[in-house]
């Protein structure tokens, strides 16, 4: 429908007027490939941090300080490094490395988030208290104050919160979509805390946790890329019809 006066616009055309600039955000938004490599990143050194604070509380208790010094060591030198990857400027640019890399055939639409910036000594806080909570847990669980049942939902504690801080510190280039990661990680801890039956063992307990905080994280990440698509789909067709009525 057109508009009948010279120089107004009826309501459709101004929604058609604002359709680019609205899909464009949200694919920009959505564009999450490189949020799996980095979650998968994050995995491994989860996995790392997992394995050396256990196998530490294991030798110390066994007898073996030279080990437990050891595992202590690489503890507090992966734990470094997984920081450096999530709050420092050298992992932000690892990160849009994997932008470029991942949607070269795409151009280059990117949504910067100031909060990263101006509260960078809060990341490092907010880091600080997470790698006390990861070592604070196994060693509770390594000294049988902790179920191996109870190990994820008390981990959701800490992790959850975590998981969406990183989401506000990264707004407004983060999405709404990725909030599914950490509320499917604390209906996972609550299923547990119902009964929910999980292999009573060391290493699978570990597996079973590390597996639901980068699953659901890497689940969040796969639907907002197919978001990321639809949005895509829909900007080239606004695009499209602008042109057109631009020529008419």
């Amino acid at each position: 429908m057109k508009s009948t006066e010279p120089g107004t616009m009826n309501s459709t055309e101004i929604d058609d007027l604002r359709a680019p600039s609205h899909w464009s955000r949200v694919y920009a938004q959505n564009r999450s490939l490189p949020v799996l490599v980095y979650l998968a990143a994050n995995g491994g050194f989860f996995a790392l941090l997992f394995g050396l604070a256990a196998g530490g509380g294991m030798a110390a208790k066994a007898g073996h300080p030279a080990l437990a010094v050891l595992a202590s060591i690489g503890f507090f030198v992966a734990y470094g490094a997984m920081m450096l990857l999530v709050f420092s400027k050298r992992g932000h640019r690892w990160i849009d490395e994997q932008y470029q890399r991942l949607y070269t055939c795409e151009g280059s639409v990117k949504i910067e988030s100031k909060r990263r910036q101006r509260y960078q000594w809060l990341g490092y806080a907010v880091g600080a208290f997470f790698g006390t909570c990861i070592t604070a847990e196994v060693l509770l669980g390594l000294h049988g104050y902790l179920p191996l049942s109870l190990m994820q939902p008390v981990s959701a504690l800490y992790c959850v919160p975590f998981m969406v801080f990183m989401w506000w510190w990264q707004r407004p280039a983060s999405t709404w979509v990725m909030l599914l990661g950490p509320a499917l990680y604390a209906a996972h801890a609550l299923l547990l805390v119902s009964g929910l039956p999980i292999p009573q063992d060391n290493m699978w307990a570990g597996i079973h946790m590390m597996g639901a905080i980068c699953g659901y994280g890497m689940l969040a990440a796969l639907l907002s890329h197919a978001y990321s698509r639809y949005a895509l789909r829909r900007l080239q067709h606004a695009a499209h019809g602008n042109a057109r009525n631009g020529q008419g």
